[in-house]
């Protein structure tokens, strides 16, 4: 074929919204401006009532390693590292877990079983994640505690299993590791992840 040469100029092809389309976009446009206000009030509720301690503490807040308020003592430092911990091991068990079910469900289920599989995680990611929170702080911890002080002692040089402390309050200490709550964060997430 021979070409011209010619451009071709773009088609535009008009978008036609009925009335129904027109609605739900407005309604989910209201809902969106509506969730970035909560949470612009939030973080304004949240300033305005912590400012005192804020500019009391000053930078000190991120690198204060003591939570004393009557000594007037607001730091965050000791609790921070302990936090990104927590995420990254939550985070390494749960979207391979998630991904792996995600995967099950749309590529290899059969048919006939897709439907309620999913509608079964669609259940899991409506419970509130606070359920499987306690969940896995009342029955699964101290299921994990034998769990947890093995790899303490043998992989305690990792920060994800170091335990700090040892002798009589080790099992107790053992119980509040960053493994062991990473593992009952991972169980929030999961079932929101899986959905997604």
């Amino acid at each position: 074929v021979a070409t011209t040469g010619v451009i071709p100029e773009p088609i535009t092809i008009p978008i036609q919204r009925d009335r129904g389309d027109r609605i739900y976009r407005g309604l989910a446009t209201v809902a969106a401006a509506v969730t970035f206000v909560v949470m612009a009030l939030i973080a304004f509720f949240l300033l305005t009532r912590g400012w005192q301690a804020l500019r009391r503490a000053g930078f000190g807040f991120f690198t204060e390693r003591a939570w004393e308020p009557g000594a007037g003592r607001f730091g965050i430092g000791s609790m921070l590292p302990y936090t990104v911990v927590i995420a990254f091991v939550a985070l390494a068990i749960a979207v391979p877990v998630s991904i792996g079910v995600a995967l099950f469900i749309t590529e290899c289920a059969p048919r006939r079983i897709r439907r309620p599989l999913t509608s079964l995680v669609d259940v899991l990611a409506a419970v509130p994640s606070l359920i499987y929170g306690l969940w896995g702080l009342f029955f699964l911890q101290p299921r994990l505690l034998p769990l947890s002080r093995w790899m303490g002692d043998h992989l305690g040089f990792l920060p994800f299993f170091h335990v700090p402390g040892k002798g009589p309050r080790a099992l107790s200490l053992f119980a509040g590791s960053p493994f062991v709550a990473g593992v009952v964060v991972s169980l929030m997430v999961i079932p929101i992840c899986t959905a997604v």
